[in-house]
């Protein structure tokens, strides 16, 4: 294994992590290499440890009191929420002409499951937003305390992400109206390939967001009850994720079943209910559904003796 590779998979773990035990970890690596263990089994040995590592460097990795249960709980929420908002996102992007083209014996189910999906959204957002403005406060003030200093190169990577983010989005869009809906719907592979460049960009972008939750929750150190109220919210958008994408799986299920043309933006014709970028967006939904129900099912451990 070269000095290169080790070097890349020492990479994977945080700042911090590797300037205290990356020495050590490279001699392992390299005993275990010349022990005659396979070079594929040590790297992904030495990925999925930087994976735990990153987790309990974010604050998600859990585990310990029921208070570090409700901390990591809470940030998990927060970054699914933005992945299924950037799930929900696409398919209101995808459905906008809809209802116009399903006909009307065949409107009710999905009408009523999209405006299911719209007030979840935007109860799940109203939830979370007041989340983050009741630990502003004590967030600004470790900021002025020397906090900036640990979290200004992530912030800023960050904001970069968010920049080529919104310039990819808008970009995008632009090229989006001027195609037909068979093209944005795969039958142009330039567009569809620039669409999987913007996912991923959305991925990054999400990612860096929950990592930057992760260093401010740490510099708030969230406890009593503030980080039981911030559980309780958590929980209650944990609610509304579950809601959106049941929702949305109900729509989807409802035209593909009465109407499937309407999927490929005409009114009649027929065809496949897979169509791509929406596997896409309901994928990126049901993940977010599924990290969600996680974060929230430790949230549980903190508010449970207060049921009692």
């Amino acid at each position: 294994m070269s000095a290169r590779v080790r070097a890349g998979l020492l990479r994977c773990y945080p700042p911090a992590w590797r300037a205290r035990y990356g020495a050590e970890l490279e001699q392992l690596i390299l005993a275990s290499h010349g022990e005659g263990a396979p070079a594929w089994r040590i790297a992904v040995d030495v990925l999925a440890g930087g994976g735990r590592e990153r987790l309990r460097a974010w604050g998600l990795a859990g585990g310990g009191s029921s208070e570090e249960e409700a901390r990591s709980g809470v940030l998990l929420v927060l970054g699914s929420w933005a992945l299924l908002v950037l799930g929900g996102a696409g398919v209101r992007k995808f459905s906008e002409h809809w209802k116009g083209l399903t006909p009307s014996s065949r409107r009710a189910l999905p009408a009523g499951a999209f405006d299911v999906l719209v007030i979840a959204g935007a109860l799940g957002s109203v939830l979370l937003s007041a989340g983050v403005l009741l630990a502003l406060p004590r967030l600004l003030a470790a900021l002025r305390n020397g906090g900036w200093r640990r979290v200004r190169r992530a912030a800023l990577g960050t904001v970069g992400l968010t920049i080529a983010l919104a310039l990819a989005t808008a970009g995008l869009a632009v090229w989006a109206h001027g195609l037909n809906s068979s093209q944005r719907n795969g039958a142009d592979a330039p567009y569809g390939l620039a669409f999987l460049g913007w996912a991923s960009l959305g991925a990054l972008t999400l990612i860096a967001w929950t990592g930057l939750a992760g260093r401010c929750a740490r510099l708030i150190g969230l406890s009593g009850p503030l980080l039981r109220f911030e559980a309780g919210l958590a929980l209650a958008v944990t609610l509304a994720a579950i809601a959106a994408t049941v929702a949305m799986a109900l729509w989807w299920g409802a035209l593909a079943d009465g109407a499937p043309s309407v999927l490929h933006g005409r009114a009649t014709g027929g065809g496949s209910a897979l169509v791509f970028p929406l596997m896409l967006d309901a994928a990126a939904m049901a993940l977010g559904s599924l990290l969600a129900l996680a974060g929230g099912h430790r949230c549980t451990r903190l508010l449970r003796p207060a049921r009692s």
